[in-house]
Formats: C-alpha cells, structure tokens, sequence
C-alpha cells in the first residue's frame, strides 16, 4: 500500500513538472528571449529528468521508448493498471 502511495505521488510530480515544462514552452514561443523564463525551463527540465529517472528506477519504465533493458521488455512487466 506504501509502495503504491508513492508511486502516486512521483507519478503526480512528474505529471505536474511536465505542465510546468509546457506552459514554459508555450511562454518562450512568444518570448524567446526571457532570461527568467528561460533559467526557469533548464530547471524544471532537469528536475523532470530526475524525477523520471527516480520512478523508472523504482517502478519501471514510464513508457515503452523507455526500456533500457535489452534482455527482456520490462514495458509488460508488473500489474496492468486494473490489476491493482
């Protein structure tokens, strides 16, 4: 049950750096040359790589492109979301 609460939650940060990222994206389309938003954008960037690094190595991949493994497609390993 732990495990799974914190699955959530990390699933959840990713979720909200990645709305972050992309709101930060469509601010620069229009002001490319905002030094805030930009030192921003590297930040969040690198916190969201961190944070998808963290759940991979705790849960697995988060999409297939993902899998890192050349033995075995770790996409289908562990409970489908219905099996929980």
């Amino acid at each position: 049950m732990i495990n799974n609460i914190a699955k959530r939650r990390l699933l959840r940060e990713i979720k909200e750096t990645d709305f972050v990222l992309t709101e930060l994206n469509l601010f620069l389309d229009t002001h490319p040359d905002h030094q805030e938003a930009l030192k921003m954008f590297s930040t969040y960037e690198k916190k969201a790589e961190r944070l998808k690094a963290e759940y991979q190595r705790l849960f697995g991949p988060l999409t297939p492109s993902a899998n890192n493994n050349t033995t075995t497609w770790e996409w289908i390993q562990g409970p489908w979301p219905w099996e929980n």
